[in-house]
This record gives C-alpha cells, sequence and structure tokens, in this order.
C-alpha cells in the first residue's frame, strides 16, 4: 500500500502545474479525501505554466527614403518645397516617391522582409468623406476611404478635382496603413501640374495591420477600376 501511495503522490505533484497538489498524507492513509480533484488555484511554489501564446513579432525598423520626380533619392528639404506642407509620423511609413501623370495615389505595404503584405488595410481621409468603422479610425481622424492591399502589397486611391492644391499650404489628404503606427497628412496634387503627387510605401509586420479582407469602405456610388499604374495592376476606389 505505501509503494501505491507513493506513486500516486508523484503523479498529482507532476499534475500540479500550477496549483496546488492533494495531500499526500491523505492518500497514504487511504483517506477518501484523496481521491478529491487534484489541483487547487493558489500554489505559491509552483513554476507557471507554459502558454501557447505567440510572442509578438515586433515592429520593423523603418528608414525613410524619398525619391524626386527623376527617381533620384532626396530629401526632406525638397518635399517641403516642392510639396509644401507635408508631414509625417514616424513608424511604418518607409518611402515618398514623387508621382506625374496617373490621378491615383498608391500605397505599397511590405513586411520587415520585404514581402509585400496582402489585405492590409490602407486608409485615405478627407474632409467630408463617409465615416470609418471604429477600429479603423486612426491618426486622430473618423473619417475616409479604405480598402485591402492586393497580393502585391499595392493599393490605388483616385484623386478629383478637391485633391489640388497650392504650396506653401500642404494636401486635403491624410493616409496611413491601419496597426502601423505612421501618419502621413498634407497629401494631394499640387495645383497647375499633371496630376503631380507623392506616393507612399509602408513597413508592417504582419501581426500589427488591422485586416479586412477583400472589404472596400465607401459610398455616394464610388467604383472600383482594375488599373495598371506604372507597370503594377491593382485596384482603385474612384468617386463618380
Amino acid at each position: 500500500m505505501s509503494r501505491v501511495a507513493a506513486l500516486l503522490a508523484g503523479l498529482l505533484l507532476l499534475a500540479g502545474c500550477g496549483g496546488q497538489t492533494a495531500s499526500t498524507s491523505a492518500v497514504a492513509t487511504g483517506t477518501p479525501a484523496a481521491w478529491l480533484p487534484v489541483v487547487a488555484k493558489g500554489c505559491p511554489t509552483c513554476a507557471p505554466c507554459a502558454t501557447d501564446t505567440p510572442t509578438p513579432e515586433p515592429p520593423p525598423v523603418v528608414e525613410l527614403e524619398i525619391y524626386d520626380c527623376a527617381g533620384d533619392i532626396t530629401d526632406t528639404h525638397w518635399v517641403t518645397e516642392t510639396f509644401g506642407a507635408v508631414s509625417w509620423s514616424e513608424g511604418s511609413l518607409a518611402e515618398l516617391r514623387c508621382s506625374i501623370g496617373p490621378s491615383v495615389l498608391v500605397a505599397h505595404v511590405e513586411d520587415g522582409a520585404g514581402q509585400p503584405v496582402e489585405n492590409a488595410t490602407a486608409v485615405l481621409h478627407w474632409a467630408d468623406a463617409p465615416f470609418l468603422p471604429p477600429e479603423l479610425q486612426q491618426c486622430g481622424v473618423d473619417r475616409g476611404a479604405y480598402g485591402p492591399t492586393n497580393a502585391n502589397g499595392d493599393i490605388g486611391f483616385g484623386l478629383g478635382p478637391g485633391s489640388y492644391y497650392y504650396p506653401p499650404a500642404g494636401g486635403p489628404h491624410l493616409m496611413y496603413v491601419a496597426g502601423g503606427g505612421s501618419c502621413l497628412s498634407g497629401l494631394g496634387m499640387l495645383g497647375g501640374t499633371n496630376h503631380q503627387h507623392l506616393d507612399s510605401g509602408w513597413v508592417v509586420a504582419t501581426t500589427q495591420v488591422e485586416r479586412v479582407g477583400t472589404d472596400w469602405g465607401y459610398s455616394r456610388g464610388a467604383v472600383l477600376q482594375d488599373m495598371s499604374i506604372d507597370g503594377r495592376r491593382m485596384w482603385v476606389i474612384r468617386a463618380p
């Protein structure tokens, strides 16, 4: 009987991760209390149980690169001199690139390894845009259009007459990738130009982004266009 009691006591101790084991003395004496449930909360000496919770992916280290209208690397001074009051917060914004021709503001999203992120949610704000779902309201705004990046990490937003502006003011739009951490404001098209504007690139941890699947958010008869922008096919949300 003592051998059986010792064996049972050992098994009970092994079962006691994170909790209190039953009394071994009760087992040794054959008292029915030994067959009460093994684990009781509050064991102060037991080591914590291992969990299956994954370690969060850390945000990638992002360094901003800026390209002028000739495709050459430039600096923030050029942005201010050319586009006026454009501003951003550090975080996930990785690239600003001058674009001339298409009246489409393109955002490209990658992960920290340089791979495109599909179904990341990009948001473009302006003052009288439709209201955003609460989970997508960031950067101090609650209105905008939104949609998912494609398999190449791209998404486009069509710009219209209300997107034109003249420096030194900034443009009427603000953009962000939901969950990414950066806010990019002052976007728009320069007045008197062939739709000259700034496209953007973003780098995010895949666990950071808020995803809406294939959902597109807009109203008032907006349409989706399958377009090729600089040789890259993407969906573009465009107001009627």
